[in-house]
């Protein structure tokens, strides 16, 4: 086979890759909006299916199709129960989120998510009003409100713990600080 190759200008239009991390933080963020929230390539992965379950497990709807997806976040629900199957970002998103909002809710997950170090942001939720409770199936179920003030974890151990509060706490009717107690481990993700 031969080509034969002309120097020209590109046109045309080429979108973007979906981008895993990016999904859940639009989702995340979209699911804070006042009203309705149009959201586009997020992607086809499981990951991202199980942010975009949890959130409609904690009172938002959705429409569309495969490309287009509109969020409208809605009243939490006094319960829930959300499965994250293998996604970090998933459970130490939804887990502040789901506190912030008061519903008690039974987080599950498969693979090694319920082997992942969650313990620091256990620990900061603990510390402002949210009870942890084990059950069988899950990696932990959780009541109580979660309240505002200082919150003070590592950040050398996963950054979606500090992504997580950051939002859940303008949820919260007050003010809240973050003070990280070791380097901030991929900052770029925060």
């Amino acid at each position: 086979m031969k080509a034969l190759i002309h120097p020209g200008l590109l046109r045309g239009e080429l979108p973007a890759p979906p981008s895993k991390s990016e999904a859940h933080r639009a989702l995340m963020a979209a699911s804070l909006a006042a009203g309705p929230v149009e959201l586009e390539n997020l992607g086809d992965c499981e990951d991202v299916a199980a942010t975009l379950a949890g959130l409609r497990a904690l009172g938002c709807r959705t429409e569309g199709d495969g490309t287009r997806l509109i969020l409208t976040p809605g009243p939490p629900p006094a319960r829930a129960e959300i499965d994250c199957g293998e996604s970090g970002s998933t459970f130490r998103f939804l887990l502040p989120a789901a506190a912030s909002l008061g519903a008690e809710t039974a987080f599950r997950g498969r693979g090694r998510l319920p082997e992942r170090p969650f313990e620091p942001l256990k620990a900061a939720l603990e510390a402002h009003g949210v009870r942890f409770e084990q059950r069988p199936g899950c990696i932990c179920a959780i009541s109580g409100r979660l309240r505002p003030g200082r919150y003070e974890l590592p950040g050398d151990i996963s950054s979606q713990f500090v992504t997580g509060l950051l939002f859940a706490l303008p949820r919260l009717p007050g003010e809240s600080a973050i003070r990280l107690t070791s380097p901030l481990r991929s900052a770029g993700y925060v």
